[in-house]
């Protein structure tokens, strides 16, 4: 372009079975080129046209073949074309303009059919003499060749994504309802093995819930796709639909062998009643064997038919699907659009976990998929507020209600990340309660069973006392407001103790330096705190400084004994005072009251790493 030496040149491009349909709206269009040689400095200007024909002929050898071609009416300038300086480069100085109306003259014309072929023309315009741009050709190298890039849209649509229904789903949850004319859900890029999101080896599984809008007419509509390497129908894909006109459910997927190496399940029955369905799309784990079984259940959990099994056939097992992925169309967008509602689209790539037929999913779990709910009452939980005794012993319930939770994915709602944890708030009024003295209030949060067709997921249910920002506990209870008063009694004729258990992962040492009990005058007054003495002491006075009692001692230059993980250590405390100290001699021992007691823990564990935690015992009353 423009120039082949001293003689003018006039570029054909030719590109086959552009399966675009007839009238549809072409958004944008573009050639881009990669670099064949490096060139710079001379003004380029080119004029681009295509042929105004329903179905592009092969360009031959013979003189004038493409200046002898029809031109449509539309043409697009390329004028002052940037240095070409890096071969192979790729990018936007090898990019032309926007080329959309010479695309939408040809595929408006009467004649033109999806499939067809384009041809595309390049000839100078006021370029000065043996000025060009060399660009790769197919025949340099497949790879490397002039690209066209087309975005359409239907004729009877505009585009745009599925419309999103909150309650629409078949657990009042949230699902999207596809026209059938152009909405779909692409991936924003190419999927690959390293993200767990091709299609490749088996075992892998797909489930789905949909609803049609209308029966099936003449056009297959895809429910879930992936595409693959190769020219489609002759590719690799992955896909769930409805046939054309029968609206039988179909998983099929393409291997490496082109367009006869197919695995195929089918449904006897079809599926475009307007009902809710789930389908579970299996491939099974199998070395040399290619199968497929296909699960579909209605919405009340009973089987819509037998489990749909393919004949095996000897294969690679591997389907090279690692294009895009596609909901409610197929990688061409070609007019197999989906006409309704799809939910709860889960794949699992489980050749990731290890790929073994362990990994297969069985009869028995596929039909447990089909009753999980996901909607706003996923879980339920019986919250109840008991009043015991001091052991334990319930003496009166002061509430019980049932919540319903909402599905919440562990997975988070970012990029496959863990950060983000569902929050459950519940109120209730409870009125002014009295606790005599010596009893407890029990907090019991249990399942309620399902006995509707929806089983509740299993919650991972744990408490503890970390803050409520995510941590290793799935489920935690936040501190109240107003702290209750506690049963914690401080007896100040004895040491004062508080045992800690170690939960790992590692054997731990506590270190005199920072460890503290501290109380916390409520009423904002003096607050007091205690020195460590002693940890898992056996002497009577725990901090006696005599003879071998010593040994149990954590001082200035010694740590405590090892604490191994699921091991108590018992720490004792010299006397609470206001100037912390080992005798009283240094302050004023804590009066009789309701404190709120905190206690700080300094140490390392066996890793070298040290630790810093302070602990809410809550309140505290202290007495003489």
């Amino acid at each position: 372009m423009s120039y082949d030496g001293s003689n003018l040149s006039i570029v054909g491009l030719r590109y086959t079975g552009i399966t675009i349909p007839q009238g549809a709206i072409i958004q944008s269009a573009y050639i881009q080129f990669v670099t064949d040689e490096s060139q710079s400095g001379t003004v380029v200007n080119v004029r681009i046209r295509g042929e105004a024909s329903d179905d592009a002929a092969a360009i031959s050898s013979s003189d004038s073949d493409i200046s002898g071609r029809t031109n449509t009416v539309a043409s697009v300038t390329w004028s002052a074309i940037p240095s070409w300086t890096l071969v192979p480069e790729i990018g936007a100085n090898q990019k032309t303009p926007d080329i959309k109306t010479i695309i939408q003259e040809i595929v408006n014309r009467g004649g033109w059919a999806s499939g067809n072929d384009i041809v595309i023309k390049i000839e100078n315009n006021a370029s000065t003499a043996s000025t060009r741009r060399t660009a790769e050709s197919y025949d340099g190298g497949s790879t490397v060749a002039p690209e066209l890039q087309i975005v359409w849209t239907p004729s009877s649509g505009t585009g745009g994504s599925p419309t999103y229904d909150s309650t629409g789903g078949p657990h009042i949850s949230g699902t999207y309802r596809f026209d059938g004319v152009n909405d779909c859900f692409r991936s924003k890029s190419n999927v690959s093995s390293s993200d767990g999101n091709d299609i490749h080896s088996s075992p892998d599984f797909t489930s789905l819930w949909f609803k049609t809008a209308a029966t099936v007419g003449g056009t297959e509509q895809h429910l879930v796709s992936w595409e693959g390497g190769g020219t489609c129908p002759s590719c690799d894909y992955y896909k769930i639909s409805l046939e054309a006109t029968t609206g039988k459910v179909v998983f099929q997927y393409n291997m490496d062998s082109g367009v006869t190496d197919t695995t195929t399940c089918k449904s006897t029955g079809r599926y475009d009643d307007g009902n809710w369905y789930q389908v579970v799309a299996v491939r099974p784990e199998h070395a040399t064997v290619d199968a497929c079984n296909l699960y579909i259940t209605r919405f009340d959990g009973t089987d819509a038919e037998s489990v749909i099994t393919s004949s095996p056939t000897w294969g690679s097992t591997s389907v090279d699907a690692d294009g895009r992925w596609y909901v409610g169309s197929n990688s061409a967008e070609n007019g197999n659009f989906f006409n309704g509602w799809i939910d709860d689209v889960i794949h699992w790539n489980t050749a990731i976990l290890g790929g073994t037929s362990d990994d297969t999913l069985d009869a028995t779990e596929a039909d447990e998929l089909s009753h999980v709910n996901y909607g706003i009452q996923s879980h339920q939980l019986l919250l109840d507020i008991y009043r015991t005794d001091e052991n334990g012993v319930n003496q009166a319930v002061i509430d019980s209600v049932v919540v319903p939770v909402r599905f919440f994915d562990p997975q988070g709602t970012g990029d496959n990340t863990d950060s983000t944890y569902g929050v459950l708030n519940t109120t209730r009024t409870l009125g002014i309660q009295t606790i005599p003295i010596n009893n407890r209030l029990s907090y019991t949060i249990s399942y309620v069973p399902s006995t509707s067709t929806w089983k509740a997921l299993d919650l991972d249910m744990k408490i503890d006392d970390q803050d409520m920002t995510p941590t290793t506990s799935l489920l935690q209870i936040p501190q109240p407001d107003i702290p209750f008063p506690s049963y914690w009694v401080y007896d100040k004729s004895n040491r004062l103790a508080v045992s800690i258990y170690n939960v790992g992962p590692y054997g731990s040492w506590f270190v005199y330096q920072g460890t503290r009990a501290v109380f916390d005058n409520p009423s904002g007054g003096t607050s007091y705190a205690a020195v460590i003495c002693s940890v898992n002491s056996t002497q009577a006075d725990p901090c006696d400084t005599s003879g071998s009692n010593s040994s149990w001692r954590v001082m200035e230059d010694r740590d405590s004994i090892f604490i191994p993980v699921g091991s108590i250590g018992k720490i004792y405390f010299w006397d609470v005072q206001d100037r912390p100290d080992r005798d009283l001699s240094g302050g004023t021992e804590i009066p009789a009251g309701d404190y709120d007691m905190y206690v700080f823990i300094d140490g390392y564990d066996e890793k070298g790493d040290k630790f810093l935690r302070n602990l809410e015992m809550g309140r505290v009353k202290v007495q003489d």
